[in-house]
């Protein structure tokens, strides 16, 4: 599964769940960030 099959899958999803995996997503990606030496 790519990206945007990723994505065309998440976007069936209710707005709540679109939501909270959002969130996961960006806290994620700040992680990853900030393990990089980046800071907010």
């Amino acid at each position: 599964m790519n990206s945007k099959e990723i994505l065309e899958e998440a976007l069936k999803l209710p707005l709540s769940a679109q939501e909270e995996l959002a969130n996961k997503l960006t806290f994620c990606i700040l992680g990853e960030l900030q393990a990089l030496g980046y800071e907010d």
